[in-house]
């Protein structure tokens, strides 16, 4: 999507940290508006290091690359059926006729 506009969908959130030393730890959410109610949806556990947080997305990109992987499957599938000719509105026989012709790939 060349010259689009991207949206950020992501912030970095930061709170006081806990126990001995404090330090500060952060959080990446999700900020939520629905009407006039606000709120940031958590989609990591807070963070006391840079490593642990750069572990966190890592985890997130691996999920996001999961679900390409299972749409590339959708999408795949569905243009084999466009390419066979089936449609939803089908009845069972005339699916049957269509794929009952097809020769057998093994």
């Amino acid at each position: 999507m060349a010259g689009a506009m991207r949206i950020k969908i992501f912030e970095l959130a930061t709170q006081a940290g806990k126990g001995e030393g404090k330090k500060p730890e952060v959080q990446i959410g999700i900020r939520m508006k629905l009407s006039s109610f606000e709120t940031t949806c958590f989609v990591t556990q807070p963070c006391a290091t840079y490593p642990a947080l750069e572990s966190e997305i890592q985890d997130i990109r691996q999920n996001l690359d999961d679900l390409l992987k299972e749409a590339r499957q959708i999408f795949e599938g569905s243009s084999k059926m466009d390419s066979l000719g089936l449609r939803p509105d089908m009845k069972a026989d005339e699916i049957w006729t269509i794929l009952s012709a097809i020769l057998d790939e093994g």
